[in-house]
């Protein structure tokens, strides 16, 4: 009777170990859709090496205010410089010293709800706090490692409490202070464990008050709570997607997207506020869109993304692309079974969705195959109508092995798109 049971048990495992595997085939088939990377588009750059106004020395970190007014740290020139959301020079103020309102390679700077702007002064070792045109408030710190003190302050951030964070890169701490400089708390210390530091660089805070920190020697970005407990990091040294290189500069936006300036790698990535990759734009270069060592950044209340290249001695500007990707079909007529007889015509048909601006034209690449290499034939540009259709006639001279893609570029209304490459073959 028992042995009945024992058997009765062992079949009934086996079946249910049967379904479960064939559960997990099932979900394994199941088709993976990869989330799509956010896309930004160059907008607008201004700046120049020189110390005239709106030219840079280094200019490192960046703020923008509630009206969309860009606030400049031009390190090497010891000022800040204002300016408006597509450039144009409003206002300046500082000068090397260490009285106030003077500046000894300011760093960091950041605007309060009110408009208040606050920079970190690194060669005086202080913050100091300004009007939005630049009158002085007051200042606070002093050299060392004691509380209140600073050790080469750099990045600063507010929260909507009006809290001012530091990031005391020289003593591997934050440190958190009243709108006037009462000392709060300090948190952090030296190493590479989850909470600790390693020259912490940039920082922001988002709408919950959770301050964001560029690791810069641990290649991180930390999250703390507004009380300076730890609660997440991703990073790490590389170069792939969500990998970083000595990270500068942070920003998050209203949706709590995190921003980071991947200075090494020339580049800015953005991830969700707990890590989660959601895409990047740029690389290295002095062309638009590219960065030579992009430091500081911020984000206004649209989404535009605003980057100090250091090197470069410039900013720019970038928008959320939210113009639609154009899907670009081709097709071959009086082919039989991919190929065609030499002395024919060929049809090169396809459709371009959305059809964009009157005037646009579809590119088609032919090219043929020498060895294994691939050589240009012929390109020809085709237009095509309000329903986006277009053909072309061709007739080869030569038998051997072609391939055609079809291509249009990006316009004020939509992104650029191509087809796959298609082979067929003269015979």
């Amino acid at each position: 009777m028992g042995g009945s049971r024992n058997q009765a048990a062992s079949s009934l495992i086996s079946l249910l170990l049967i379904v479960l595997a064939a559960v997990l085939l099932a979900v394994a088939a199941l088709p993976r859709v990869a989330q799509a990377a956010d896309s930004y588009r160059f907008v607008a750059k201004w700046g120049s090496q020189g110390s005239g106004n709106g030219q840079f020395k280094m200019p490192s970190g960046v703020a923008v205010d509630g009206y969309g007014n860009v606030y400049v740290v031009d390190a090497g020139n010891h000022r800040v410089q204002k300016f408006t959301s597509t450039g144009v020079f409003v206002t300046k103020w500082g000068e090397q010293g260490a009285g106030n309102g003077q500046f000894d390679r300011p760093n960091g700077i950041a605007v309060d709800r009110s408009g208040n702007v606050y920079v970190t002064d690194l060669g005086n070792s202080r913050v100091q706090k300004f009007t939005a045109w630049g009158g002085f408030i007051t200042a606070w710190g002093t050299w060392g490692k004691g509380l209140g003190q600073f050790y080469e302050p750099g990045g600063i951030a507010t929260d909507s409490y009006q809290n001012v964070y530091v990031a005391d890169s020289g003593s591997q701490r934050m440190q958190k202070f009243g709108s006037l400089g009462a000392f709060i708390l300090t948190f952090g210390s030296y190493g590479s464990g989850s909470g600790q530091l390693n020259q912490p660089n940039g920082m922001a805070v988002d709408i919950l008050r959770r301050v964001y920190v560029a690791d810069y020697g641990n290649h991180r970005i930390q999250r703390f709570s507004q009380d300076g407990y730890f609660q997440a990091l991703w990073g790490g040294y590389g170069s792939g997607a969500g990998k970083l290189d000595h990270p500068r500069g942070v920003a998050v936006d209203r949706s709590m997207n995190v921003y980071v300036a991947d200075s090494a790698n020339s580049r800015v990535q953005k991830s969700t506020g707990g890590g989660v990759y959601l895409g990047g734009f740029g690389s290295y270069g002095t062309g638009n869109g590219q960065f030579e060592y992009p430091y500081g950044l911020a984000v206004d209340a649209a989404g535009n993304v605003y980057v100090s290249d250091r090197t470069a001695n410039r900013i720019q500007k970038f928008a959320p692309d939210t113009r639609s990707t154009c899907t670009v079909t081709l097709r071959f007529g009086g082919l039989r079974i991919g190929a065609l007889k030499l002395g024919r015509r060929m049809t090169a048909k396809g459709k371009v969705t959305p059809a964009t601006p009157p005037g646009h034209k579809v590119k088609l690449t032919l090219q043929r195959k020498r060895g294994t290499r691939w050589v240009a034939v012929k390109t020809v540009r085709r237009s095509f109508g309000p329903t986006g259709a277009y053909s072309w006639k061709y007739k080869p001279t030569r038998k051997g092995t072609y391939r055609m893609r079809a291509s249009v570029a990006a316009t004020a209304t939509s992104r650029s798109g191509a087809s796959e490459w298609h082979i067929f073959w003269v015979r």
